[in-house]
């Protein structure tokens, strides 16, 4: 994943749609493990795709979320950081 450019496939779905709709487990997994990796990937998710993976729930999703969120604001008490 790494140096790969977000690339559709001839009906314009994503690499984790593609994985998705063919149950690929593992596949998803790999993905969301390097997904953040390159920037382009995630910049291209679609919130269809987003929704499709928590219905989907690979075992790697907590990943996806755990890197999305970013703490931006350092003043605030450690209860208040998402």
């Amino acid at each position: 994943m790494i140096g790969m450019k977000y690339q559709p496939d001839n009906r314009k779905r994503s690499p984790m749609e593609l994985a998705m709709s063919r149950n690929s487990f593992d596949c998803t997994d790999v993905i969301l493990t390097n997904i953040f990796k390159n920037e382009a990937i995630v910049r291209n998710l679609k919130v269809e795709e987003v929704a499709q993976m928590i219905s989907f729930s690979p075992s790697k999703l907590f990943l996806f979320f755990d890197n999305a969120v970013r703490e931006e604001d350092n003043d605030l008490p450690n209860f208040g950081k998402i």
